[in-house]
């Protein structure tokens, strides 16, 4: 077999695993997008969904914290109040 011929194998060889490894890279490249495309979903849907829950949820802890501070000051005194309805005790 003349070294031309070899070489025209190798060239043929060569190119067939060029293409190939760009049809892999391809339908990769394609696999890729279609998992992009996927995510994008999820993502927009924790931005349309969860972000507004968290915000309300920050509201709320305010304004829970807040209430409870107002019922713990208005139970303290209330508690006051009844206590000095109470005799007072004498130290001995």
């Amino acid at each position: 077999m003349p070294k031309s011929s070899v070489v025209f194998k190798d060239i043929k060889s060569v190119e067939q695993l060029r293409d190939e490894i760009k049809v892999q890279a391809h339908l990769l490249k394609a696999e890729a997008k279609s998992e992009l495309k996927k995510m994008e979903k999820d993502w927009k849907i924790i931005k349309r969904e969860i972000f507004p829950v968290k915000r309300a949820a920050h509201k709320s802890r305010v304004e829970i914290k807040k209430s409870t501070r107002d019922l713990l000051h208005s139970l303290k005194s209330s508690y006051e109040r009844v206590r000095s309805f109470l005799p007072t005790q004498k130290s001995k």
